[in-house]
Protein backbone atom coordinates (compact mmCIF):
# COMPACT_ATOMS: atom_id res chain seq x y z
CA UNK A 1 0.00 0.00 0.00
CA UNK A 2 1.58 2.92 -0.92
CA UNK A 3 1.48 6.07 0.84
CA UNK A 4 3.28 9.83 0.02
CA UNK A 5 3.69 11.58 3.44
CA UNK A 6 5.26 15.25 2.10
CA UNK A 7 7.36 17.12 4.71
CA UNK A 8 5.65 20.17 6.94
CA UNK A 9 3.37 17.26 9.09
CA UNK A 10 5.60 16.81 12.24
CA UNK A 11 4.16 18.00 15.61
CA UNK A 12 0.05 18.16 14.61
CA UNK A 13 -0.50 15.74 17.36
CA UNK A 14 0.57 17.68 19.97
CA UNK A 15 -2.05 20.25 18.76
CA UNK A 16 -4.79 18.13 19.28
CA UNK A 17 -7.08 18.20 22.00
CA UNK A 18 -9.61 15.86 21.67
CA UNK A 19 -10.38 12.21 20.15
CA UNK A 20 -13.71 13.82 18.71
CA UNK A 21 -14.02 12.57 14.77
CA UNK A 22 -16.97 14.14 12.83
CA UNK A 23 -17.82 12.44 9.15
CA UNK A 24 -20.17 13.93 7.44
CA UNK A 25 -22.34 12.38 4.84
CA UNK A 26 -25.14 13.08 2.55
CA UNK A 27 -27.70 10.56 0.41
CA UNK A 28 -26.64 9.49 -3.03
CA UNK A 29 -27.79 11.32 -6.61
CA UNK A 30 -30.14 8.65 -8.32
CA UNK A 31 -28.71 10.57 -11.61
CA UNK A 32 -25.48 9.58 -11.00
CA UNK A 33 -25.70 6.41 -10.22
CA UNK A 34 -28.28 5.71 -12.56
CA UNK A 35 -27.00 2.62 -14.67
CA UNK A 36 -24.75 1.49 -12.70
CA UNK A 37 -24.46 -2.43 -12.60
CA UNK A 38 -26.35 -3.98 -9.40
CA UNK A 39 -23.14 -5.12 -8.02
CA UNK A 40 -21.41 -1.81 -8.00
CA UNK A 41 -20.96 -0.43 -4.66
CA UNK A 42 -21.07 3.27 -3.94
CA UNK A 43 -17.93 4.43 -3.00
CA UNK A 44 -19.50 6.95 -0.30
CA UNK A 45 -21.16 4.24 1.83
CA UNK A 46 -17.81 2.15 1.77
CA UNK A 47 -15.87 4.77 2.69
CA UNK A 48 -18.37 5.94 5.23
CA UNK A 49 -18.13 2.33 6.65
CA UNK A 50 -14.30 2.36 6.65
CA UNK A 51 -13.82 5.71 8.29
CA UNK A 52 -16.66 5.20 10.85
CA UNK A 53 -15.57 1.36 11.86
CA UNK A 54 -11.99 1.87 12.02
CA UNK A 55 -11.86 5.32 13.56
CA UNK A 56 -14.20 3.91 16.17
CA UNK A 57 -12.28 0.86 17.03
CA UNK A 58 -9.28 3.03 17.48
CA UNK A 59 -10.83 4.65 20.36
CA UNK A 60 -12.27 7.75 18.46
CA UNK A 61 -15.26 9.52 19.57
CA UNK A 62 -17.09 9.38 16.23
CA UNK A 63 -20.01 11.40 15.13
CA UNK A 64 -21.90 10.24 11.73
CA UNK A 65 -23.73 13.56 10.99
CA UNK A 66 -26.36 14.10 8.12
CA UNK A 67 -26.37 17.24 5.83
CA UNK A 68 -29.88 16.33 4.67
CA UNK A 69 -32.84 17.05 6.03
CA UNK A 70 -32.95 13.28 7.40
CA UNK A 71 -30.86 11.51 9.77
CA UNK A 72 -31.75 8.41 7.24
CA UNK A 73 -29.24 8.06 4.90
CA UNK A 74 -29.80 6.06 1.64
CA UNK A 75 -26.46 5.61 -0.01
CA UNK A 76 -27.25 3.02 -2.66
CA UNK A 77 -28.86 0.07 -3.88
CA UNK A 78 -31.31 -0.11 -0.86
CA UNK A 79 -28.15 -0.11 1.81
CA UNK A 80 -29.54 2.70 4.54
CA UNK A 81 -27.49 4.15 7.51
CA UNK A 82 -29.00 6.20 10.47
CA UNK A 83 -26.66 9.24 11.42
CA UNK A 84 -26.14 10.32 14.84
CA UNK A 85 -27.05 13.78 13.89
CA UNK A 86 -27.66 16.68 11.94
CA UNK A 87 -25.44 18.68 10.76
CA UNK A 88 -25.95 21.63 11.93
CA UNK A 89 -25.90 20.43 15.30
CA UNK A 90 -22.27 20.00 15.08
CA UNK A 91 -21.05 23.50 13.52
CA UNK A 92 -20.27 25.36 16.76
CA UNK A 93 -18.22 21.90 18.19
CA UNK A 94 -14.29 21.54 18.13
CA UNK A 95 -12.97 18.34 16.29
CA UNK A 96 -9.90 16.84 16.33
CA UNK A 97 -10.62 15.88 12.73
CA UNK A 98 -12.85 16.12 10.20
CA UNK A 99 -12.97 13.21 7.95
CA UNK A 100 -15.62 13.55 4.67
CA UNK A 101 -15.92 9.80 2.68
CA UNK A 102 -16.18 9.99 -1.47
CA UNK A 103 -18.82 9.03 -4.04
CA UNK A 104 -21.48 11.03 -5.37
CA UNK A 105 -22.58 12.54 -1.93
CA UNK A 106 -19.45 14.76 -2.19
CA UNK A 107 -21.09 17.07 -4.29
CA UNK A 108 -24.33 17.35 -1.53
CA UNK A 109 -21.24 18.09 0.94
CA UNK A 110 -19.66 20.93 -1.02
CA UNK A 111 -23.24 22.35 -0.87
CA UNK A 112 -23.41 22.60 2.82
CA UNK A 113 -22.04 25.97 3.75
CA UNK A 114 -21.69 25.49 7.39
CA UNK A 115 -19.65 22.39 6.44
CA UNK A 116 -17.04 24.65 4.56
CA UNK A 117 -16.99 26.84 7.21
CA UNK A 118 -16.37 24.39 9.59
CA UNK A 119 -13.23 22.69 7.38
CA UNK A 120 -11.90 26.38 7.05
CA UNK A 121 -11.63 26.71 10.78
CA UNK A 122 -10.23 23.46 10.89
CA UNK A 123 -7.40 24.33 8.45
CA UNK A 124 -7.41 27.34 10.60
CA UNK A 125 -6.37 25.30 13.97
CA UNK A 126 -4.24 23.14 12.48
CA UNK A 127 -6.08 20.42 12.91
CA UNK A 128 -6.61 17.22 10.57
CA UNK A 129 -8.50 16.91 7.30
CA UNK A 130 -9.53 13.82 5.72
CA UNK A 131 -11.15 13.61 2.11
CA UNK A 132 -11.63 10.43 0.19
CA UNK A 133 -12.31 9.78 -3.77
CA UNK A 134 -14.23 13.06 -5.14
CA UNK A 135 -14.20 15.19 -1.93
CA UNK A 136 -10.56 16.04 -2.14
CA UNK A 137 -11.76 18.08 -5.59
CA UNK A 138 -15.18 18.69 -5.04
CA UNK A 139 -15.23 19.43 -1.08
CA UNK A 140 -11.70 20.74 -0.62
CA UNK A 141 -10.08 21.97 -3.96
CA UNK A 142 -13.25 23.39 -5.27
CA UNK A 143 -13.17 26.01 -1.55
CA UNK A 144 -9.69 26.73 -1.89
CA UNK A 145 -9.15 24.89 1.10
CA UNK A 146 -5.80 23.23 -0.22
CA UNK A 147 -2.93 25.60 0.19
CA UNK A 148 -1.13 26.74 -3.26
CA UNK A 149 2.03 24.08 -2.29
CA UNK A 150 0.87 21.25 -0.93
CA UNK A 151 -0.07 17.84 -2.65
CA UNK A 152 -3.11 16.00 -2.70
CA UNK A 153 -4.79 12.86 -4.43
CA UNK A 154 -8.19 12.13 -5.16
CA UNK A 155 -9.96 9.64 -7.33
CA UNK A 156 -7.78 9.37 -10.73
CA UNK A 157 -10.52 11.05 -13.12
CA UNK A 158 -9.28 13.48 -14.94
CA UNK A 159 -11.59 16.07 -14.04
CA UNK A 160 -10.99 15.58 -10.62
CA UNK A 161 -6.58 15.72 -11.23
CA UNK A 162 -7.27 18.66 -13.03
CA UNK A 163 -9.43 19.98 -10.31
CA UNK A 164 -6.59 19.39 -7.58
CA UNK A 165 -3.73 20.33 -9.91
CA UNK A 166 -5.47 23.97 -10.47
CA UNK A 167 -6.02 24.12 -6.62
CA UNK A 168 -2.44 23.19 -5.18
CA UNK A 169 1.28 21.48 -5.88
CA UNK A 170 -0.55 18.99 -8.22
CA UNK A 171 -2.60 15.52 -7.93
CA UNK A 172 0.24 13.01 -6.77
CA UNK A 173 -0.35 9.72 -7.79
CA UNK A 174 -0.82 7.67 -4.72
CA UNK A 175 -3.15 5.91 -2.75
CA UNK A 176 -2.91 8.09 0.49
CA UNK A 177 -1.30 11.14 0.45
CA UNK A 178 -0.26 13.24 3.89
CA UNK A 179 0.39 16.93 3.44
CA UNK A 180 0.96 18.81 6.57
CA UNK A 181 -2.72 18.31 7.88
CA UNK A 182 -4.73 17.22 4.94
CA UNK A 183 -5.02 13.51 4.53
CA UNK A 184 -6.40 12.73 0.91
CA UNK A 185 -7.33 8.98 -0.42
CA UNK A 186 -7.80 8.17 -4.15
CA UNK A 187 -11.28 5.63 -3.31
CA UNK A 188 -13.43 2.91 -1.57
CA UNK A 189 -10.56 0.32 -1.92
CA UNK A 190 -7.79 2.84 0.05
CA UNK A 191 -10.39 4.49 2.72
CA UNK A 192 -9.02 1.80 5.19
CA UNK A 193 -5.53 3.07 4.68
CA UNK A 194 -6.63 6.68 4.91
CA UNK A 195 -8.85 5.81 8.23
CA UNK A 196 -5.48 4.03 9.60
CA UNK A 197 -3.42 7.28 9.03
CA UNK A 198 -5.31 9.15 10.66
CA UNK A 199 -5.92 6.71 13.33
CA UNK A 200 -1.69 7.25 13.80
CA UNK A 201 -1.96 11.12 13.55
CA UNK A 202 -5.01 10.94 16.65
CA UNK A 203 -2.90 7.89 18.42
CA UNK A 204 0.45 7.22 17.62
CA UNK A 205 1.84 5.39 15.47
CA UNK A 206 1.83 1.67 17.49
CA UNK A 207 -1.97 1.75 18.09
CA UNK A 208 -2.39 2.55 13.93
CA UNK A 209 0.36 -0.36 13.37
CA UNK A 210 -1.96 -2.68 16.05
CA UNK A 211 -4.94 -2.07 14.47
CA UNK A 212 -3.53 -2.81 11.02
CA UNK A 213 -2.98 -6.59 12.36
CA UNK A 214 -6.29 -6.50 13.83
CA UNK A 215 -7.61 -5.98 10.32
CA UNK A 216 -5.83 -7.57 8.34
CA UNK A 217 -4.93 -4.66 6.61
CA UNK A 218 -1.55 -4.29 4.42
CA UNK A 219 -0.74 -1.57 5.66
CA UNK A 220 2.99 -0.46 7.10
CA UNK A 221 3.35 2.77 8.97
Amino acid sequence: MLLCCPIGFSGLQSRVTSTRVLVPAATRSDAVTAGKPQWWVSPMEMSVACLTDVLTRAGADVTLASVEKTLELRLNHGITVVADVFFDSCAQTEWAAIASPGGEGSERLADCTALIELLRLQRQKLRPMVAVGESPAELLAAHQLLEFDEKATSYPSARLKKVIGAACAGWWDANVVVDRKVVTSQGPGTAMACALKLVELLFGAQKASALSSELLCPCTY
